[in-house]
């Protein structure tokens, strides 16, 4: 009626046309019909928007409109949230902080929050973003708010972190040296624990310098032309080179590198491992190294493609929304696949569309939450690894709606790929032993044991004293003694025979760290086994020589 007024008063005061009741009747129906139109295509933005909208008066903090997305994200009714106001969504003890977000969003002071705690209905906490505008509604001014659910972007900061400590750990607790050196200046970027423990040489010492500067190779030419194979593309297994310590000492090692881009920038990847001790039995020992640093970046506030999923009974499927990544993820635009997604599943991999549709038809059927790595044929990018994650619903209609999101890992399964690899290739067994009750007990050893000892990983894990037990009995006490609990021992290099799976003792070298946690106290032992037979046997053939 108030549309109706205006348009009447505008009419009336219009002096210059001669008034046609009929004419005026017909456009204030018609101005009164664009009003309705107008606020029916509101009504339906906020009812069918996928992100949660949710509508509060700024004086009394009362809540006037919630939309269907933000009914789901809280877990309540759209009668329910009109009843409640801004402090009943958030923890008693953050709701003071909370107010004083919302009036600063009133007074226009901040267009966003940060990070706030959120009470879903069920009392579990979700951390979220708002943005807000104002906007009035049936005359009361009101603050529109805008809610993200920021769970998946902190299970994707948590993926990240853990993938960089344990590229942290396996680069700086590692017993062979790794250095990374820049092509354009010869100069060190990076290096290890190992690596000054092997030199003698500190952080401040090395890094910005060279390794001609720091004379640590007793032939600057060889080193001269490693460089120019890696410049050409080429790799440096098992190469043995003589480095010197910073006391002048020379130390034989085995050296490996290969190419690697870190900050866009080529570089040289280097692992050196001491084989001083080794050298004097002349034993050939072959280590090739693949490890690259790749670190997945991901969007500090969307981490991929968020979407909405559908399938519906008669087995087709369709995204009813897609945000403008999955161009990035898929090669495919948002409009492309509202309809009909049969065009996208076709890329995926040949390998892996079983185990993806097993893993969705799984989730429809139990209405659990689908994740599930796997490959996509990008038609410029190439294979593309991706991760998705997905919270079904069942519709009235008998299909089932998915709203997830996915983003692309392919640079974090290459940086595990790789560093699989330089681990299962080298000629040192690397395991992990922790303890279990009064004993210590291998977690984890690598895939090369099965070429080197004879047993397979899985076989080492399943029994609980596998590595005690295969210890030669007249060695067993004497490496017992070795290993109390709690191990204490920060560094420790013993001798002993091992038992091959096919009957016959080995001798090996057994280099262990100790790992501390932030708290100091012992966390985890990381070693290395290293079949020294060839020069046991020698050094018995030598004495019984001398005996003779």
């Amino acid at each position: 009626m108030k549309g109706k007024s205006r348009f009447w008063k505008s009419r009336t005061l219009d002096e210059d046309k001669p008034l046609n009741s009929l004419q005026i009747q017909a456009e204030l129906a018609a101005a009164h019909d664009r009003i309705e139109e107008s606020e029916n295509n509101f009504r339906s933005l906020i009812k069918h928007s996928d992100t949660g909208l949710l509508a509060a008066d700024t004086l009394t903090h009362r809540f006037v409109i919630a939309n269907p997305s933000i009914c789901r994200m809280l877990g309540y009714s759209e009668k329910e949230l009109v009843s409640m106001g801004v402090e009943d969504i958030h923890p008693p003890d953050e709701r003071g902080c909370v107010l004083d977000l919302f009036k600063k969003l009133a007074r226009d002071e901040i267009k966003s929050t940060p990070k706030v705690p959120v009470v879903h209905k069920d009392g579990s906490v979700f951390q979220a973003e708002i943005d807000a505008f104002p906007i009035t509604i049936n005359g009361r001014t009101c603050q529109m708010g805008i809610f993200r659910d920021m769970t998946r972007h902190n299970m994707a900061d948590e993926a990240l972190r853990e993938s960089r400590q344990l590229f942290s750990t396996v680069f700086n607790k590692s017993p062979i040296g790794i250095f990374i050196t820049r092509l354009s200046n010869n100069s060190f970027v990076d290096v290890n624990a190992q690596f000054h423990a092997m030199t003698g040489l500190t952080g401040n010492e090395v890094i910005g310098h060279s390794p001609h500067e720091l004379n640590i190779w007793e032939n600057p030419e060889e080193w001269d032309r490693i460089v120019q194979k890696i410049c050409n593309r080429n790799k440096v297994s098992g190469m043995e080179m003589k480095l010197r310590e910073k006391t002048g000492k020379i130390v034989d090692i085995l050296f490996s590198s290969e190419l690697i881009e870190l900050g866009g920038e080529p570089c040289m990847l280097s692992m050196a491992l001491d084989i001083s001790e080794r050298k004097q039995t002349r034993e050939a020992l072959e280590q090739r190294i693949d490890l690259q640093h790749q670190l997945t970046n991901i969007n500090a506030t969307v981490p991929g493609m968020i979407y909405s999923f559908r399938m519906n009974p008669d087995g087709t499927t369709s995204l009813p929304y897609s945000n403008a990544r999955i161009y990035e993820l898929w090669g495919l635009h948002p409009e492309e696949v509202a309809e009909d997604f049969s065009t996208g599943l076709a890329r995926i991999h040949p390998a892996d569309i079983s185990h993806v549709w097993e893993s969705i038809s799984e989730s429809a059927r139990t209405l659990k939450p689908w994740r599930n790595e796997f490959r996509v044929r990008h038609p410029e990018k190439g294979q593309r690894w991706i991760d998705g994650f997905a919270l079904p619903k069942r519709q009235s209609d008998g299909s089932i709606l998915w709203h997830g999101f996915a983003y692309d890992i392919t640079d974090n399964k290459r940086a595990q790929e790789r560093l699989r690899r330089f681990i299962a290739a080298g000629p040192a067994v690397l395991y992990v032993l922790e303890a279990k009750g009064s004993r210590l007990q291998i977690t984890w050893v690598s895939e090369n044991l099965y070429p080197v000892i004879g047993w397979t990983p899985a076989e080492a894990l399943e029994k609980k004293n596998w590595w005690l037990d295969n210890i030669h009995p007249e060695d067993r006490d004497r490496i017992a003694e070795c290993h109390p609990v709690p191990y204490d021992t920060d560094h420790q290099v013993l001798e002993y025979r091992l038992l091959r799976k096919d009957g016959r003792f080995m001798w090996i070298r057994d280099e262990k760290r100790l790992l501390r946690g932030i708290d100091g106290k012992p966390d985890e032992i990381v070693g290395a086994w290293v079949d020294i037979s060839e020069r046991v046997q020698l050094e018995t053939q030598l004495h019984q020589a001398q005996k003779q």
